[in-house]
């Protein structure tokens, strides 16, 4: 019996922001998380054009959409803000250890696993 052949599928391209989608598979620079006061952020933090957001349930990466950060901290309610700006843009997934780099499927990088 032959080993089992991993599927790789194509990257997802957002409709609206297909350039977007190319800078989902790329390896940020680190930079340093803001906590927030809000029942549904954490924390949040932006880098070449990142926007970086963490949950309870873990952290999420926004590419091009960096320039969210400032009014996203700025707002009254940021789960409001979140809800209605950042929510529906592309993102990917981050790994639930250091909140960096992208999950795999066990939900680690392959740096933490």
């Amino acid at each position: 019996m032959m080993g089992a052949v991993a599927r790789v599928g194509k990257p997802r391209v957002h409709p609206v922001f297909p350039a977007a989608s190319e800078k989902l598979h790329q390896k940020p620079k680190e930079t340093k998380w803001v906590s927030v006061q809000s029942s549904n952020l954490q924390a949040v933090a932006a880098a070449e054009g990142y926007l970086y957001v963490r949950f309870d349930s873990g952290a999420y990466r926004y590419p091009d959409a960096g320039h969210l950060f400032q009014p996203l901290l700025d707002a009254k309610s940021k789960g409001s803000f979140f809800h209605k700006v950042v929510r529906n843009l592309p993102f990917e997934k981050l790994c639930c250890k250091c909140n960096w780099n992208p999950a795999g499927k066990s939900g680690l990088c392959e740096s933490c696993k």
